[in-house]
């Protein structure tokens, strides 16, 4: 019982997220760590995340995972972007990433974007995430053709 309660705490610590890092770190055998998967008491989120079944799986949650996964490999996108950065724009149905155009096919689980433009000037760090600026999250947004009000409330943002 003291590894099910030390994996929920390291879960807790990590935004509700447990790595698999953090599972061996906490000692658990292998497998163990696979029955409790296939029981469904953890549910991958990305092939390093995991959540417990009882938590619910979270827009947020979603975004720490994939950038936690990509690292400097990507960054959020789009309407993603804006919303992590608290511009008034619609809570996103999913979390995108765009990745430079020679790493697309690193994840066919989650949303990609590509660029072939790719500069470090387009980037920061918010809240731990890495994530486009708000204007280059803005073009972005421009082109997966929102309608002109969404745009305009996300400029006027």
């Amino acid at each position: 019982m003291t590894r099910e309660l030390d994996l929920l705490q390291a879960a807790q610590a990590n935004h509700q997220l447990l790595t698999v890092d953090a599972v061996r770190k906490l000692g658990v055998q292998w497998g163990r760590w696979r029955r409790m998967q296939e029981r469904g008491e953890w549910v991958q989120i990305t092939p390093h995340h995991f959540r417990h079944a009882a938590t619910p799986l979270t827009l947020p949650m979603r975004i720490r995972a994939g950038a936690e996964w990509l690292g400097d490999r990507g960054a959020l996108f789009g309407t993603t972007s804006l919303w992590w950065l608290a511009v008034e724009v619609p809570e996103p149905a999913r979390a995108e990433f765009l990745v430079p155009r020679g790493t697309r096919s690193i994840a066919n689980w989650m949303t990609i974007h590509t660029s072939k433009m790719w500069t470090t000037k387009e980037f920061i760090w918010h809240d731990g995430v890495r994530s486009t600026t708000a204007g280059r999250a803005i073009v972005d947004m421009a082109s997966t053709s929102p309608t002109a009000r969404a745009l305009e409330d996300a400029i006027d943002s």
